[in-house]
């Protein structure tokens, strides 16, 4: 039998479903019911707008074109419309195409000349147009989750009438309402990925 084409639909779902913690994350995951689905989409506008807001010196991964490209591409109509379908196909099909499947593992310098390994931060440099689409789908993810009132008070990032300080000020409170009860706890510091700097805190 023929291997599958990489790139394809059916490809991705033998990648997803070979991988025992993806399948595992996949069979717990749960779409509540009684919501209505909402198809991703690129319209010109949306397109426009979004490159012309993107910094043209921001790297890619260099089997596809550079954000510069897509950046002066918007000055022309034509162009823009030719980009803005391609970047609506993969939404519209699930195709993915061939260069997106290119990333590139770049180790960056946290402080400048420290080259040492576990002084260097690693970071996954991907194709513009998927970046450019994963930041759609993050975006409209977040939306429809706002309107369906799913977001978990937990969060306090990318959402409206949520700041990371306050996150800053629920910490507080817990380590004082545990000092004044007298109660032993632990206290979990994780860098969460070797590219981000963010700790994830765990109080147990």
């Amino acid at each position: 039998m023929a291997p599958t084409p990489k790139g394809t639909a059916k490809h991705l779902y033998e990648v997803v479903t070979a991988d025992p913690h993806l399948v595992s994350f996949r069979d717990h995951c749960q779409r509540p019911d009684n919501l209505e689905d909402q198809p991703l989409e690129v319209d010109l506008e949306d397109h426009v707008s979004f490159w012309r807001k993107m910094g043209e010196h921001k790297g890619s991964e260099p089997h596809g074109l550079h954000n510069g490209h897509f950046k002066a591409g918007v000055a022309s109509n034509l162009l823009a419309c030719c980009d803005t379908i391609f970047c609506s196909i993969p939404f519209a099909t699930g195709f993915v195409p061939a260069q997106w499947c290119h990333l590139l593992n770049f180790a960056s310098e946290k402080k400048p000349g420290k080259i040492w390994v576990d002084l260097m931060r690693t970071i996954q440099m991907m194709n513009s147009e998927l970046q450019a689409n994963n930041k759609r789908v993050g975006k409209s993810a977040i939306a429809y989750a706002e309107q369906y009132n799913l977001i978990p008070k937990g969060q306090h990032r990318s959402c409206k009438c949520h700041q990371a300080i306050n996150l800053a000020l629920t910490k507080h409170l817990t380590w004082d309402l545990l000092h004044c009860q007298c109660r032993p706890v632990g206290w979990i510091s994780n860098n969460a990925k070797s590219c981000f700097d963010c700790p994830v805190d765990g109080h147990h």
